[in-house]
């Protein structure tokens, strides 16, 4: 069975494909003239849906792959004259590749030199090179866009719309890295920084597994949500919280190895209403307001009162079809700060 992760990367590497495909035809649209033979035009669009295929299967592997690792060591500089590098290739190669298709479907001599000047040593390879070397890095933007913001965002910031205010009724899930000072102190500050990336790459590959989002990163914690209604067959936040203790649990040697400690996490999980809406003008941002974050975060809290790693609230649990092998324990009623009434919470083990 595809995980959720794998069916994000296949949907990652179908938009790659499906962008160079219509860039391509896109350069052929502008650059043929009225007077051109119907075979010709037809041939044209063939082959530029051909190079465009295989450009987008390639840079989409690549992206999905060795994107997602940790490069926060490359100099700006060295990262954009490797993109270059990069494009120029795959560009070059795989218009080397449409070339011997049509010239072998054709029954040309490949080894006739004439051939590759007409083909590769003219004005009009050259200017499509810097177009498809242009769109290199536009679909890079795009998608390195999407990732930050999500589809709905994106959307809306090329649209030049303002996300309305929405009521939406949803889990949140606020993790926190335990003993975070003194592990900083331990390893110092630029370990920690590297420390925490690694941690927080496996968390948001975590929570994509689990259809879930990420909502902020802050300082050593992260804020995760889902939709209720996603979580009411399938109780997505304790999958996704049970998965990462496994993970974590695996990568452990590998923590202690390079960082001589391992991650260890708390854990408050809430449900209820909140409005979700976009804040900011110059770096604006979808945020979600309601009483249901400070809960949260006083739930948290109680994690160290407690001596719980996971506590979760009732409203959360009644929600959810199962615990999903977790052993619930009952703490009792909390008054909450600012709120009239006391919330029962309980904790997972």
């Amino acid at each position: 069975m595809v995980s959720k992760l794998n069916k994000k990367r296949i949907l990652f590497l179908s938009f790659f494909i499906v962008a160079w495909m219509a860039l391509s035809l896109a350069f052929v649209f502008l650059h043929n003239s009225p007077q051109d033979e119907v075979n010709k035009k037809l041939q044209m669009i063939l082959i530029a849906l051909q190079f465009g295929w295989l450009l987008g299967i390639f840079h989409g592997v690549f992206e999905v792959l060795w994107g997602e690792k940790d490069r926060g060591h490359w100099p700006n500089i060295a990262y954009f004259l490797g993109r270059i590098l990069l494009f120029s290739v795959l560009i070059l190669i795989n218009g080397a590749v449409v070339f011997l298709t049509w010239n072998l479907y054709n029954f040309n001599n490949i080894w006739q030199s004439e051939l590759w000047k007409t083909a590769f040593a003219n004005f009009a390879f050259f200017r499509f090179f810097f177009y498809a070397l242009f769109c290199g890095f536009l679909i890079t933007f795009v998608h390195s866009i999407h990732k930050k913001l999500g589809w709905r965002t994106l959307i809306n910031s090329l649209l030049g719309i303002k996300q309305k205010a929405i009521e939406e009724e949803r889990v949140f899930v606020f993790l926190d890295l335990r003993s975070a000072t003194t592990l900083a102190e331990d390893i110092g500050h630029l370990y920690y920084s590297s420390f925490l990336r690694e941690y927080f790459h496996l968390i948001s590959n975590c929570c994509a597994e689990n259809s879930g989002e990420v909502y902020q990163y802050a300082g050593d914690g992260v804020i995760l949500t889902w939709l209720t209604q996603k979580c009411r067959r399938h109780p997505y936040p304790l999958y996704f919280l049970k998965d990462l203790v496994e993970l974590f649990d695996k990568r452990k040697d590998y923590f202690k190895e390079k960082y001589q400690n391992a991650p260890v996490f708390k854990a408050s999980v809430h449900s209820g209403r909140v409005i979700a809406t976009e804040v900011g003008n110059f770096g604006s941002a979808i945020a979600y307001h309601g009483d249901i974050l400070n809960s949260t975060a006083r739930i948290q809290s109680l994690c160290n009162l407690l001596k719980k790693d996971f506590v979760v609230s009732d409203t959360f649990l009644k929600k959810m079809p199962h615990t999903h092998g977790f052993k619930v324990q009952a703490h009792g009623s909390f008054q909450m700060r600012g709120k009239d009434q006391d919330l029962d919470v309980y904790s997972l083990n």
